[in-house]
């Protein structure tokens, strides 16, 4: 039915109108179309492209960040948590706030 992959990206680009629609094949043609699907797809529930969704996580890079800045912590150098989290962003060139950084050193 499809002799290349671009054949069939063609395809699902012509079915795309008729998605939820019954569809009518050839009997000659089932087979090798649900070979064609089966494969495009992941049938085992998890997403087989993996896409981060929503904002990056940026705690466990401030908290190494921080541990390389200030190896035994900000309170003997005076400086604020906020103090401390501007720099921790400039040095990583992230925008980091007192609570991602909080966060992220207590996961490690």
């Amino acid at each position: 039915m499809f002799a290349t992959v671009s054949a069939g990206k063609g395809f699902l680009r012509l079915v795309k109108p008729f998605d939820g629609w019954s569809v009518c094949l050839k009997d000659e043609d089932g087979d090798e179309l649900e070979q064609y699907l089966v494969s495009m797809f992941d049938w085992t529930g998890k997403q087989s492209n993996e896409r981060q969704r929503g904002r990056p996580r940026k705690r466990e890079t401030a908290a190494k960040l921080y541990r390389s800045l200030y190896p035994d912590g900000h309170e003997s150098k005076g400086l604020t948590w906020s103090q401390v989290a501007d720099e921790v962003g400039e040095a990583g060139k992230i925008s980091v706030g007192v609570d991602t950084l909080r966060r992220g050193l207590a996961e490690i």
